[in-house]
This record gives structure tokens, sequence and C-alpha cells, in this order.
């Protein structure tokens, strides 16, 4: 099965046909068969939800988990960014041992990120999930060897900084067909829809494995 959504809040029909990640809060983990998972500790429910790390090992292991997240840090959370850093390095280590990418949720920490990632050195891929910031913003995040996913509510600006090789697609909460969203952006790329799937494709490939 070939995936083209990294990142949905929404549960895929039972067939999965159109290849979908689906994000699942670690309390909630029930996994059907033929489905993927992302699972982490959403700076917003830190509190609501304390989760164990190596509780969060466990169900991460699964093999039908393909990468670690929503994690990140956000400075509209109710938790402190202390503690919301702590739980999100945690959740960079999980990546790291268990060779899982990193999907990330991230609002204004645009330079505790950057500082995180020179000072851990990950080997596991960042990906900033919703990314709808402007064209200078994408670029130093392309420059700190970040990928950028795009959902319905992207800027069309950033589309200059961001090269097809970080590039993803999402759905998240949105109620839409994902397909809709690779004719827009293979559209705005001006390339044909064929080959800019095959594009994300193969990054989803490289990264998810």
């Amino acid at each position: 099965m070939t995936i083209l959504d990294i990142h949905t809040h929404s549960q895929p029909p039972i067939d999965n046909k159109y290849g979908v990640i689906e994000n699942c809060y670690p309390h909630l983990f029930n996994p059907v068969k033929q489905h993927y998972y992302s699972v982490g500790i959403h700076p917003w429910l830190i509190e609501d939800y304390p989760f164990h790390i190596d509780d969060l090992y466990n169900i991460a292991n699964h093999s039908q988990v393909l990468a670690i997240g929503e994690a990140g840090l956000d400075k509209f959370s109710k938790t402190s960014m202390k503690k919301q850093e702590n739980v999100f390095v945690n959740q960079i280590k999980l990546s790291e041992e268990l060779n899982k990418p990193l999907i990330i949720h991230g609002v204004r920490v645009e330079q505790e990120l950057f500082r995180l990632k020179r000072d851990i050195k990950p080997k596991q891929p960042w990906i900033l999930h919703g990314y709808r910031g402007g064209k200078e913003q994408a670029a130093r995040y392309i420059q700190h060897g970040f990928y950028l996913s795009l959902g319905v509510h992207f800027n069309k600006e950033c589309l200059t900084a961001i090269p097809l090789d970080s590039l993803f697609l999402e759905t998240d909460e949105e109620k839409i067909d994902i397909n809709e969203l690779y004719r827009e952006l293979a559209f705005l790329y001006s390339i044909s829809v064929t080959n800019f799937t095959l594009k994300i494709k193969e990054n989803i490939a490289l990264v998810f494995g």
C-alpha cells in the first residue's frame, strides 16, 4: 500500500485505500489491520494525559507505528515551556532509539526547535507538520534540515522556498480528499500530478520506510 497522507486525525476507511498515517494519542492506541500510525504526546495534552515514556516506548515500538508524534512545543500551551521541552526531548530520544521519524507540532518556537536540533544532532528526519508560514521562515527550516508538511491552509508564497524533496502533504483535521491537495500543489509547482505524486511518494518511502 502506498502512503499519501502523512498526518491525519480522521479515522481512515477500513481498507485505508489512500494510505494515511493516522495520528493517535497513546491512551487511544488500538491498531487496525492495514492501518499505520504515529504516536506521541502533544504539547497541549501533557497535563491532561500524563503518560510515562516507558509506556510510550512499548506502543511506539509496534510495527504499525511509523513515526513518533505529533510531539513538540507550543507557546500557547498551558504547560510550562520547561516541562514541554523535557517531554519533547524524551520523544526525540525515542525517535532516535526506535529509528522512526519525528512529526513535530511547533507554534512560535522556531528558534527553540533550531537550538534543539543543533544540540541533539538527530539522525532521524524531523517533519514540521501543518506548516503555514511564509517563504523566509520556510527557507530557514529547510536550511536547518527540516521537512515541511503542508495541509489545506498553507501559504502559497512559501512554495518557492520548499524543494520537492523536502515536502510532504497532510489532511490534519480537515475532511478533504488528499488527492485534491496533490492536484492543487502539482499545479502550483507547475508539474504534472503524476510526477508530483511520484516525487512525494519517493520522499515518503525514504523517510517512513
